[in-house]
């Protein structure tokens, strides 16, 4: 019997502090977070109900919003915050939150110095995302678009097969996550950038591929002759 109650408190106590190593947060907000990835109108009117709740809740919420908020921001097409607003929420995660939500803070850091068309400041927080999700499939979406943006940024500067191996390494993550329309993406932008370095063969190869899963999938944006 004294063997069993300390194996159940050793048990326990393992429990204790693997909980410790977490963070939890309120229902709402991760409610909000996966809402933002599926529908961003809904996204919005979720984000406006429970903003007034923020007022009252505990700074690990309240950063977690603000970070929501920016992500909601953009997936809605609305006005990003200012730059200060985005550094002060990495500046957070780096010194005091929870470490799983510091690529998310790299990744809307950086899309908020797209906005300001500050194409460096964003592609080093870019890289600090990707060296912090290098091995984590756990985070495939997020994983997936910090790798095509670098893509679009490499693109822009001419660095064409740069942009390749990033928009490869997303095409890895959306294949995973079977998620057909990052997939589709990925194809036509491998696809345009071997074109950009003369490779014909290879790109015609990768546009195809897009195609045939835009026909497949019924992506009429993608499928039409001016996308």
């Amino acid at each position: 019997m004294k063997c069993f109650v300390r194996q159940f408190l050793l048990l326990m106590v393992a429990v204790l502090f693997a909980q410790c190593g977490r963070f939890s947060y309120h229902p709402k907000l991760v409610q909000l977070d996966s809402l933002a990835d599926s529908n961003a109108d809904s996204a919005v009117s979720l984000m406006h109900q429970i903003e007034p709740l923020m007022a009252e809740a505990d700074e690990r919420d309240r950063r977690y919003f603000r970070l929501l908020s920016i992500k909601v921001a953009d997936k809605a097409d609305l006005l990003l915050p200012t730059d200060t607003a985005a550094w002060q929420l990495v500046d957070w995660y780096e010194q005091h939150g929870d470490r799983r939500l510091l690529p998310m803070a790299y990744y809307y850091a950086a899309r908020v110095c797209r906005t300001r068309n500050d194409s460096p400041q964003a592609l080093d927080y870019l890289l600090k995302a990707h060296d912090l999700l290098r091995d984590d499939d756990s985070q495939l979406h997020l994983k997936a678009v910090v790798n095509s943006q670098m893509g679009y940024i490499f693109s822009q500067q001419k660095l064409y097969h740069d942009a390749i191996n990033s928009f490869k390494d997303a095409l890895t993550s959306d294949k995973i996550a079977n998620d057909s329309v990052g997939l589709i993406f990925d194809l036509m932008e491998i696809g345009f950038n071997f074109e950009n370095v003369n490779s014909r063969d290879s790109s015609i190869v990768f546009l195809k591929e897009a195609a045939d899963l835009a026909q497949s999938q019924r992506n009429e944006y993608v499928e039409s002759p001016n996308s």
